[in-house]
């Protein structure tokens, strides 16, 4: 079971480097391979030449590294390894247990660029091989397009209805079909080669990659073990005899250093106290500022209830006064109205005088120039008299509607001219007490933002 653990990546790799002659066994496969080998022998033959030297190279590279690791575990200074670059014999020479640092860094790079070569040529096999399988399938593509191509271009001989003619076109054409065939045959198996096989190697060389890294972790162990016996030398070095001077002043230094670094630490611990002390001082300034704030906070809420009361007194005065005035502009237009109905009364006056001093002049007229009688201008004079006693009346009573009208307008000025002094009085009263109020508020938060300013200004410098 050891004797397998120790070889298990080449087993596998040689496990992976069978399988397709193993996969032969199967009878399927089996005739499937050698029915289809011809139609692409070329190319299966350089894919299957390809894949060869891939798997001889994995399975070498695994036995040369396992070799590797058993040089480097047994220190072994007699045999040689391609893969160590024959450095075992150099770096195991001398006495055990002891191996130079830079061959040790020499043997590392040495075995990481083997590395790096033997991954990069069995990768480029497995890419190589599928280049090949796709160089296999343009040619199959290429020849079924040309056999197709044929085929289209050929003339047809085939004349008449007869059956014969028929069967013979039938024929041909099936027969015509076989280069087609073939060449897409070509390209399909080439394809399986070329990736069934760079499949396995790429899967080769995980386990190549493996067994490098066993040789790299034994190479890390003796840079350790390289390690530490440096630092033990070092060590001796230094408690030689010709340093014991040495050794004591630099404990008497030492030891002045830790008595400086006690009355360092103790100042820091008093300085720290301080720095405590301070600081409960402030914590204490700054609880009774806050205390102070939280006060005059609540004198600025009072102040500012005060003013919103005083405030809505104001725009409730406000509100009767645009009401009142509401009202005046009615009782203005309602004037207006009675003022345009006396002028169209006095107007209606002055028409009836003039048509009164019409009737006299025609009277007087026709009594100058027809000689009435007295009695007749008697009776037209007392017509004429009982027409202006009429007149007389209607002036009176339109003189009477004027008055009231004049009456009722001195009412309804003297309303607003009172209203407007009330509303004027409600303003004064307003500006003189909500302005000074206003003026404390402002003062007062001037004063709170002055305090915060000097507290941070305390913070910052404590």
């Amino acid at each position: 079971m050891k004797y397998i653990n120790h070889y298990r990546y080449f087993f596998v790799c040689f496990f992976l480097a069978i399988l397709p002659f193993f996969a032969l066994s199967f009878p399927g496969i089996r005739e499937y391979v050698f029915d289809n080998f011809m139609v692409s022998a070329i190319y299966n033959g350089v894919i299957i030449a390809i894949y060869i030297t891939g798997s001889l190279c994995a399975l070498f590279t695994i036995l040369k590294n396992i070799s590797a690791k058993d040089i480097l575990i047994a220190q072994d200074a007699s045999r040689k390894n391609s893969i160590l670059s024959n450095l075992n014999q150099v770096l195991f020479a001398g006495e055990p247990k002891q191996c130079d640092f830079n061959l040790l860094m020499e043997l590392d790079d040495n075995v990481s660029t083997a590395r790096n070569q033997r991954l990069s040529f069995i990768m480029s096999c497995s890419n190589v091989s599928t280049l090949v399988g796709l160089l296999g399938t343009f040619a199959g593509l290429s020849i079924t397009i040309g056999s197709i191509g044929n085929l289209l271009s050929s003339p047809s001989d085939v004349g008449g209805d007869n059956a014969s003619n028929t069967l013979n076109m039938i024929v041909t054409m099936v027969a015509s079909l076989s280069e087609p065939l073939k060449g897409m045959n070509t390209a399909f198996v080439s394809s399986i080669y070329g990736v069934v096989c760079a499949i396995l190697l790429t899967s080769q060389s995980v386990f190549v990659r493996s067994s490098y890294s066993l040789v790299s972790t034994e190479i890390k162990k003796l840079k350790i073990i390289s390690n530490r016996s440096n630092n033990k030398q070092r060590s001796l070095r230094v408690e030689s005899e010709t340093l014991v001077e040495f050794k004591e002043l630099f404990k008497a230094f030492f030891d002045n250093y830790l008595s400086v670094e006690n009355l360092r630490t103790q100042d820091e611990e008093k300085k720290r106290e301080m720095l405590s002390d301070s600081f409960v001082t402030l914590q204490n300034r700054l609880l009774d500022n806050s205390a102070k704030l939280e006060q005059l906070s609540t004198l600025i809420d009072g102040y500012l209830v005060s003013s919103n009361e005083n405030l809505k007194k104001l725009s409730d005065g406000v509100i009767t006064i645009t009401s009142r005035l509401s009202e005046g502009n009615i009782l203005l237009a309602d004037n207006n109205a009675r003022l345009e109905a006396m002028s169209t009364i006095q107007n209606i006056i002055d028409k009836k005088n003039d048509s009164i001093m019409a009737s006299v002049d025609k009277c007087y007229q026709e009594s100058l120039s027809h000689g009435k009688t007295i009695n007749d201008i008697a009776a037209g004079s007392a017509d004429i008299s009982h027409i202006l006693d009429g007149l007389r009346k209607e002036m009176d009573e339109d003189m009477n509607n004027v008055h009231l009208a004049l009456s009722d307008l001195s009412a309804t000025d003297k309303k607003i001219i009172a209203n407007t002094k009330e509303i004027s009085a409600e303003m004064v009263s307003y500006r003189d007490t909500y302005m000074p109020l206003m003026e404390k508020i402002t003062s007062m938060h001037q004063e709170i933002v002055k305090q915060r300013l000097l507290n941070k200004e305390e913070k910052n410098e404590d």
